[in-house]
Formats: structure tokens, sequence, C-alpha cells
């Protein structure tokens, strides 16, 4: 049973991967973002937004022949915040933790119900990371940056990861108890 969930695991798990790197792929380099990347860096906005923040965009395209990515920058009342890449979208996550939930024996209906409710719980904390380190980054704590992007947002992002696998499992594995007369 382990193999075969582990097999399964690593099959969606490459198959999601390369789908998603060839899509990627896809985006001319002059073209900029991808559009999942540029709707999360525009709901980030609409967060700060919501929560009071004056926000502005700036697209950061790559010159012809350059390997730079593209991305975009968020400013929080005209002071730079963060510049979001490709790979801060959480999509690698989303596919991690839908590997996960795939391959797991269960109920199609418990797999569906927890993809439903998994995903947009891991997009949401992802925009809740990239608000917290735009307002890191304008509040006077620049220097902390790297520790926060680095370690302890994603810490906490693997944490929740881990924990809605927890929840996923649980109720799973019942001891059989013997019925005693």
């Amino acid at each position: 049973m382990v193999f075969r969930f582990l097999l399964r695991f690593l099959l969606i798990y490459l198959i999601a991967s390369l789908i998603y790197n060839l899509s990627i792929a896809s985006f001319p380099k002059d073209s900029g973002l991808d559009p999942f990347t540029g709707f999360v860096v525009g709901q980030t906005g609409g967060l700060l937004s919501g929560l009071g923040f004056g926000v502005n965009y700036s697209w950061n395209d790559p010159k012809p022949g350059q390997l730079k990515p593209s991305y975009h920058s968020i400013y929080i009342e005209q002071e730079y915040a963060i510049s979001v890449a490709g790979g801060c979208n959480a999509l690698r996550l989303m596919i991690l933790y839908s590997a996960f939930i795939l391959s797991f024996p269960t109920s199609l209906k418990r797999k569906i119900i927890f993809l439903l409710l998994g995903i947009p719980i891991i997009h949401f904390a992802n925009l809740m990371r990239l608000g917290g380190l735009c307002l890191l980054n304008t509040t006077g704590h620049r220097a902390h940056f790297y520790f926060y992007h680095k370690y302890a947002f994603t810490l906490l992002l693997y944490a929740l990861i881990i924990a809605l696998w927890f929840l996923y499992m649980r109720g799973l594995f019942k001891p059989k108890v013997a019925a005693y007369r």
C-alpha cells in the first residue's frame, strides 16, 4: 500500500509539475508574467488596499536576450515593497498538496472536498504571506526580509499544508476493535 501511494504521488506530482513548467515555458519571455502570477499580484494588492494601503504596481520585463525573469513590483504608498516572480504564486505548493490528496486511497467525494477547500486556503495563505512581506519591507523591517521570505513564511506555508493533510487523513485509520461478549 505504501509503495502504491508513493508511486501514485510521484506520478501525479511529476506530471502536474511538467504541465505547469510547460505552460510557464509557453509564455514568451518578453510577454511578462504568466496570468496566474499576475492574478496573485493583483489579489495581494487588493488585500492590501482593503486594509487601507495605497497600492501601485510596476511591470518589469526582461530585455530581449536577458535571462532575468519577468516580475511585478508592488509599491505601498509609493514605496517599493516587493517584486513577485513566477515562483511566488504557490502553484507548486498546490500541486504538492493535490498530489498527496489524489494519491491517498479514500473516496472521491472526500478528495474533491479537500481539494476544493485546501487549494483556496493555500492560495489565501500565500496572499497573506506576500502581503506580510510587503508590509515588512515598508515598515522599517527590511533587515528581516530575507529571514521571513526564506524561512519563516515558508515554514508556515508548509506547516499549513501538513495540517491540511492531517485533517484529510483524520478518521481514515480507525483501529479495529474486537467485539467482546
